[in-house]
């Protein structure tokens, strides 16, 4: 949990400095993003270069390093008829290691993944989760995805062979990441081509539904899973979280409010009070936010990617999408939730491409008219849930969200003041703030 530790360290020095500097930044009393909102794409850039990860990318390469190349590859080759391979690439991300491999005797390639187990609190679930999920969208959708060749526990894929490992196999998909800059700089057809493409792909998304939320598990066949215990990144960072179905959007809402709350009492060395009390007094502002109308709170609910950021579209030299990949943690979501990516909204070229290509689609066909009502921007509830998403999706983005997004809206230009009055009606809540610094050793006192 290293890394979501350094991530949360991170997020809230970025939000004590954003709050020095919130008077700054313009806004009108409606919602609205940023101008720089090809705000994915910059938000992608800074998620990749962010510093003091240095301990966490060590553990990983020393978790890489310690994997048995000897046993990927022929646990590789005993579900290809144990015919011979060969790694011809490694890399890892936040929570897999994963091994290219080549059988000769076919071509075929193949992605052998272990996953980084201590990075999760339910990992056996997580990897059934997202195996259960990819074999529906091949079975079930159009939204191109690998095929999944095999998955397991109990291999020792180790060195040392003292521990067993988790594995997943799937299909190495050809292509390369979509890059930002490459894309803006495509040719406008080229653009506007790809941007059909993924639009196809979140109304494939959205075309299936189900009558709870949760997340997917393995069920009599892969076109028939059940809906399990909701898993999530945002529960996955808090010990001993456990989520369960929900009936009703309300209630689902009301847990991922409770489990922004549990992230902002988690101890943060160096965490000052101030801090706390923006925490708290953003968190309880937004609570307001955390609803579903009435008349889809009994459903429909569908499948979200909780992640889509252009890296995870895979696309050949022609920019054409060979594939989307990273499916953990994907959930079945109230609708209300099933929002756009952070890179196709607000005013940038990118954004304003995506929403013509919408405004395309319906006028060559009615199939599209769903995601046009309801990612119309001109409602003012259209945003917010986009940004409620995000902070649900990362909770300690909640201070830099709610000042950026609602802050304007909520208290115009009297926030400071409205936080203040907050305190002085609510003195538990001011108390609590004083003993988090207390707990993360920046003022002195009993706690």
């Amino acid at each position: 949990m290293l890394f979501a530790f350094l991530q949360r360290l991170l997020s809230r020095c970025i939000a004590s400095i954003s709050t020095l500097f919130w008077a700054l930044i313009s806004g009108t009393p409606s919602i609205e993003p940023p101008p720089d909102v090809e705000c994915g794409i910059k938000g992608d850039a800074q998620a990749e270069s962010e510093p003091d990860v240095t301990a966490s990318k060590k553990a990983k390469q020393e978790f890489m390093a310690s994997l048995s190349r000897d046993a990927i590859r022929k646990l590789a080759s005993r579900y290809n008829e144990h015919k011979p391979c060969e790694i011809f690439g490694e890399d890892n991300g936040s929570f897999n290691a994963c091994f290219f491999v080549l059988f000769p005797d076919d071509g075929a390639r193949w992605v052998v993944r272990v996953p980084i187990e201590t990075e999760f609190q339910q990992p056996w679930e997580k990897l059934q989760s997202e195996v259960a999920t990819v074999k529906y969208l091949r079975s079930a959708t159009k939204i191109p995805v690998p095929r999944i060749h095999a998955y397991g526990r109990g291999e020792m894929l180790m060195n040392d062979k003292t521990t067993t490992q988790m594995f997943l196999i799937s299909d190495y998909i050809h292509g390369k990441p979509l890059e930002p800059l490459e894309l803006m700089e495509s040719e406008k057809a080229i653009r506007s081509r790809l941007l059909q493409s993924i639009l196809d792909i979140l109304m494939e998304l959205r075309s299936v539904e189900f009558d709870r939320i949760g997340s997917l598990m393995p069920g009599k066949s892969d076109e028939e899973p059940v809906v399990g215990n909701l898993l999530t990144f945002a529960a996955n960072e808090i010990p001993g979280a456990r989520l369960p179905t929900f009936a009703t959007g309300q209630e689902y809402m009301q847990s991922q409010y409770d489990m922004v709350l549990q992230h902002t009492a988690i101890p943060c060395e160096g965490l000052e009070e101030g801090i706390a009390r923006h925490e708290l007094f953003a968190a309880h502002s937004l609570q307001k936010y955390f609803t579903v109308p009435d008349a889809v709170n009994n459903g429909p609910f569908v499948l979200h990617h909780p992640d889509l950021l252009l890296r995870n579209i895979i696309v050949n030299d022609d920019m054409e999408i060979q594939g989307i990949i990273d499916w953990e943690f994907t959930n079945v979501v109230p609708l209300p939730l099933f929002v756009p990516p952070l890179w196709a909204i607000g005013s940038g070229a990118l954004s304003i491409d995506f929403y013509s290509a919408i405004i395309y689609a319906i006028l060559t066909g009615d199939r599209y008219q769903t995601l046009r009502k309801a990612w119309d921007r001109s409602k003012p509830d259209i945003l917010a849930n986009i940004y409620i998403a995000q902070i649900m999706r990362h909770p300690t983005d909640l201070v830099s969200v709610f000042r950026r997004f609602f802050a304007q809206t909520l208290f115009g230009n009297e926030v400071d003041k409205a936080e203040s009055d907050f305190f002085e009606a609510n003195e538990a809540l001011a108390a609590e703030a004083r003993r988090r610094a207390m707990i993360n050793g920046t003022i002195a006192g009993p706690i």
